[in-house]
C-alpha cells in the first residue's frame, strides 16, 4: 500500500499468495462500478493468470483510439491507482514492460505458456513505482523553509538524504526516481520546491512553469 500526499490510497500487489489473491479479488469486485467495459469473468481470468504466472492473450482498447489491440501479456503485478485497476507486466507485442487498465480489456484468454515472475518489476511496484516510467538519477531538490519540516519527517525515496541550509530551507537528495512522477510531485508543492539537479529535470520543470503561466495569464 502506498499513501500519496493527496491522501489517496493506492494498492499494489506483486508476489502472489492466497491472502494477496483474496484481497485483490475482493477489492476489484468491490470497485466493480469502475470496470465499465470488463465483465467479472475477464477479471477472474486476469487474477488467475497473475496468480499462476500464466500468459494471457487479450483485446485492449487504447485511450481515445477507436481500434483495439490484441496483446500477449505476462502479468507480474496488479495495482490500484486513481480509482483504476491496472495489470503491469511484459507486453510481447511492444517487447517491454507496460501497464494496462483493466477496464479497457474487453476479452482475455489463458495461453498454454507459463513464465517466471519478474522480481525486478515486483520490487519496483512495491517501492511505489507503479507505472513503468523512465527513471532519472542523482536528484537534488531544494525545499523552502515553509515545507522543510514536512519533507524531513517523511520517507520519499529509497536512500534519500538531507542537508540543512542557513535560511531554514532543506536540500533533499535521492539516487533515483521516476521522472514523470517526480515532475508531478515537485509541481504539487506550488513553487516551494526547486529542482537543482539534474539539469534535464530542471529544464522540464521550467517548461511546465511557462506553460502554466501562459495558460493562466
Amino acid at each position: 500500500r502506498h499513501q500519496q500526499s493527496t491522501h489517496e490510497l493506492e494498492v499494489a500487489v506483486g508476489e502472489s499468495c492466497d491472502e494477496a489473491e483474496h484481497t485483490v479479488r475482493s477489492l476489484i469486485h468491490a470497485t466493480g462500478k469502475l470496470l465499465v467495459d470488463t465483465d467479472s469473468a475477464c477479471i477472474d481470468t486476469i487474477i488467475d493468470a497473475w496468480k499462476h504466472c500464466q500468459r494471457v492473450e487479450l483485446i485492449y482498447q487504447r485511450s481515445l483510439k477507436p481500434e483495439c489491440d490484441q496483446r500477449k501479456l505476462d502479468i507480474h503485478a496488479l495495482f490500484l491507482s486513481n480509482g483504476i485497476w491496472y495489470a503491469r507486466g511484459f507486453c510481447h507485442l511492444r517487447q517491454k514492460d507496460q501497464a494496462f487498465a483493466l477496464h479497457r480489456i474487453s476479452a482475455v484468454t489463458l495461453c498454454d505458456e507459463y513464465y517466471e515472475r519478474d522480481l525486478i518489476i515486483v520490487e519496483d511496484v512495491n517501492r511505489g513505482n507503479l507505472f513503468p516510467f523512465d527513471k532519472i538519477q542523482n536528484i537534488k531538490l531544494q525545499c523552502s523553509s515553509k515545507i522543510a519540516s514536512y519533507i524531513f519527517e517523511r520517507q520519499w525515496f529509497p536512500e534519500q538524504s538531507f542537508s540543512n541550509k542557513p535560511d531554514g530551507s532543506l536540500i533533499l537528495s535521492a539516487p533515483e526516481a521516476q521522472e514523470e512522477m517526480l515532475l508531478w510531485w515537485v509541481s504539487s508543492f506550488k513553487g516551494e520546491m526547486t529542482v537543482l539537479e539534474p539539469l534535464s529535470l530542471r529544464k522540464k520543470m521550467a517548461e511546465i512553469g511557462h506553460s502554466i503561466l501562459k495558460n493562466h495569464s
